[in-house]
């Protein structure tokens, strides 16, 4: 546990994307933002955490109000420019209930405490001299300082600006915290380092840290998704019943639970990824899986594998089924079309064994229904639902996923717009490599089969590591 740590007051008028920088490098998306000025009424501060370590605080403050009544008062109190620092706090202990005062009390007080200073202003608006007030008053506390210019708008007047902020801070950035990636987050933080050199060894340790927590969050992103894909290939829903005919209506009921099943199993899965990367105020969504257009009606071209990709990575799986180990061996690349669903198995399980049997016919929810018999003087039937026997699935599901993860794991804590995904045509077929789909098929069947699963679950989550880390 390190005993010190830097703090951060962000500060400047109000408005100019303060919370919304504050939001983003605490990683915080509980952080109140609002598009109307004045909304932070109070300083608070923002720890930025890995387990229970604080690796820095970012305090996110009022605007000015009164910066040149303030400054006017300084001025009026002034000895010499040595005595800067104890004027600025004494105008701080001797306003604190004054009205007039309230939102420069509360800015300022943490830099009279020692918080080095980021000053915030809005380069897409023009400058006016009405921040100069401000920034002589900041210049007072003789603390550490730098400027940070935070374009919301499309205008430019960033050069204006840094004519400007020159005249005041040695250090100038530029930053957006809507769409800031962890290099620039860790570029930022080299630029806080820049301000005071005792906080080199401080903030080189935050950035380790902060790339390492980065990693770890990617790495169990990953294991979420294999532990959902595993479930949902895995699967079954069992017929309470026992007849000697099955019905319709028993059939509808609990195909339906099936589809319902793997749907709420995506909805955990995508819940959890959602709070790794600590956004648990997000209202995100996906369309949900489309059973019937994309699985079980042969249109192999739309989220899963085209139609040339599933004949093959079939025949691997058939060859899998057969007894054949280890994964990115070689399978045969093309084979005769004898159609799409000649690779798809159904399993008919009675009292005397099982059987793996093929089937040519259009693809449906009864593939996937296994009857077995049950009494020995009665000729009594039970059905389950599962487990999934279309290899097409996995690559559907890992490429929902995939898209998913990627886009918590780029999006940024300060936004507060709803996130809705829509998966892009032949995302799977465009996803993964020649040999990745060999392996997923094999991985396929081993999850529906219950077998090899630490080996293929490791392997899975290779694969979908790789893919969501390109970002």
């Amino acid at each position: 546990m390190r005993e010190s740590y830097p703090s951060f007051v962000l500060v400047g008028h109000p408005n100019k994307g303060k919370s919304s920088i504050v939001s983003t490098l605490a990683y915080d998306d509980s952080v109140e933002i609002s598009p109307t000025p004045g909304e932070t009424k109070k300083t608070k501060y923002h720890p930025l955490k890995v387990g229970d370590e604080i690796l820095y605080k970012i305090y996110d403050t009022p605007g000015f109000e009164n910066a040149k009544r303030a400054m006017h008062w300084l001025e009026k109190n002034e000895t010499i420019s040595k005595e800067h620092p104890k004027t600025l706090k004494k105008f701080v202990e001797e306003n604190k209930n004054n009205s007039d005062f309230k939102e420069e009390i509360e800015l300022l007080s943490p830099i009279v405490d020692g918080g080095a200073i980021i000053y915030v202003v809005d380069g897409s608006l023009p400058y006016k001299e009405e921040y100069e007030a401000e920034m002589k008053i900041l210049s007072w506390s003789g603390n550490p300082s730098m400027a940070l210019i935070n374009r919301i708008g499309s205008e430019d007047y960033v050069d204006d600006w840094k004519n400007a902020l020159n005249q005041h801070f040695k250090i100038i950035r530029e930053f957006n915290p809507m769409s800031a990636s962890l290099r620039e987050k860790l570029k930022l933080l080299d630029a806080f380092s820049a301000m005071n050199q005792d906080w080199e060894s401080s903030i080189d340790y935050a950035k380790e840290a902060l790339v390492h927590k980065n990693d770890i969050m990617f790495y169990n992103t990953a294991k979420a998704i294999e532990s959902n894909v595993r479930k949902s290939i895995s699967h079954t829903v069992t017929s309470s019943l026992i007849k000697n005919e099955i019905s319709d209506k028993d059939r509808l009921n609990y195909e339906e639970q099936y589809k319902k099943d793997l749907v709420k199993f995506e909805k955990k899965s995508q819940k959890k990824v959602q709070e790794l990367w600590s956004h648990n105020r997000l209202d995100s969504s996906m369309d949900e899986i489309k059973f019937s257009d994309e699985l079980f009606c042969g249109d192999f071209s739309k989220d899963g594998l085209t139609k040339k990709s599933f004949i093959m990575v079939s025949t691997v799986a058939s060859a899998s089924l057969a007894g054949a180990t280890g994964f990115a061996f070689s399978a045969p690349s093309s084979v005769l079309d004898l159609g799409v669903t000649t690779f798809l198995s159904t399993t008919l399980s009675t009292a005397g064994g099982a059987a793996v049997g093929f089937t040519t016919s259009t693809i449906g929810y009864n593939k996937f229904i296994n009857s077995s018999t049950v009494g020995k003087l009665f000729s009594k039937k039970r059905f389950k639902v599962g487990p999934m026997q279309n290899h097409n699935f996995i690559f559907i599901l890992s490429a929902r996923a995939i898209f998913h993860a990627r886009a918590l794991s780029t999006r940024s804590h300060a936004k507060r717009d709803n996130l809705h995904l829509k998966n892009d045509e032949n995302s799977a077929e465009n996803l993964f490599t020649k040999d990745e789909k060999k392996d997923l098929a094999k991985i396929s069947v081993n999850f529906s089969k219950n077998k090899n699963t630490q080996e293929s679950s490791e392997k899975y989550i290779e694969i979908i590591l790789s893919k969501i880390t390109l970002t």
